[in-house]
């Protein structure tokens, strides 16, 4: 691991990273004496760590593009990850994620920092899967970014660009052409037609879920198909409404301009931008 007063963070012009990196250590540090019952130091603690953090990822992934600052600045976060409990926190996953499946890579990865990194986001692959498939009673959207990071690690570009976004999608209906928005509502899901400039009141279609399946989850034999890799993963973890979410991700449709057929992943895929991977 490079040391963070190693001369590689300016050689790769990352040196805010690296003081980031150090702001986040002594930020752990200080978390282990704060008082509980002072809400106030724990306030301006807790609000430090998030704006660091924040920074942090801007530097390492910024809008999925992979910075030569995440090459230093992993091996340091998945060793404090590891050290104070935080590496199987959904916050934690989530950066991961992106981390691990960019759709730009400024710099290919150096081969002086490639064992390092790859150990640990190695360790950190291990991990996502581990929790993916184990029930904690996680919030429906938090687990969604620990089954992101998941799936950014072990699954192919589709899915990974598939489950970029659980709410909302766009895509061309195969048919027509139209440009038609993939939607979550409160009663399901819906498409309907991109029509920024029309007034008129746009027709939409509901989406009919893909059936569930009972799979059993066994990390030595994963399913190859993508809908039961995740279903899976879901059931084995007792996220019954991210399953729900999954359902109308792969359900089925019809365009409401010409009432075409519409397989909701299949479209979203070819929307698909090329994933990266550091060579």
């Amino acid at each position: 691991m490079v040391g963070l007063d190693s001369n590689r963070w300016d050689e790769l012009k990352a040196t805010l990273a690296a003081e980031l990196v150090s702001a986040l250590r002594s930020l752990l540090d200080e978390s282990e004496t704060i008082a509980e019952t002072d809400q106030s130091a724990w306030n301006k603690w807790n609000d430090a760590w998030w704006g660091v953090w924040h920074e942090l990822g801007e530097q390492m992934a910024h809008q999925w593009t992979l910075s030569p600052a995440a090459y230093l600045a992993v091996p340091h976060l998945v060793g404090m990850g590891e050290e104070f409990d935080s590496i199987k926190e959904p916050w934690f996953l989530i950066q991961m994620a992106r981390i691990a499946a960019p759709y730009q890579i400024i710099l290919p990865l150096p081969d002086d920092l490639k064992e390092d990194y790859e150990k640990a986001l190695h360790i950190v692959a291990q991990v996502s899967l581990n929790e993916a498939s184990t029930n904690n009673l996680l919030a429906a959207d938090d687990y969604w970014s620990v089954l992101r990071c998941a799936t950014s690690f072990h699954r192919q570009d589709t899915l990974i660009w598939l489950l970029a976004d659980s709410k909302e999608h766009t895509f061309s209906c195969p048919h027509c052409s139209e440009y038609l928005y993939f939607l979550r509502t409160d009663t399901g899901c819906e498409v309907e037609r991109c029509d920024w400039k029309s007034k008129s009141q746009v027709p939409k279609t509901q989406v009919t879920p893909r059936c569930m399946t009972n799979i059993q989850w066994n990390p030595e034999d994963q399913p190859a198909d993508d809908f039961e890799w995740l279903t899976a993963l879901c059931q084995s973890a007792q996220q019954h409404e991210v399953l729900e979410w999954i359902c109308f991700l792969f359900g089925e449709a019809v365009c409401p301009e010409c009432g075409g057929p519409v397989t909701i992943n299949v479209e979203v895929g070819k929307e698909c931008p090329d994933i990266k991977r550091p060579l």
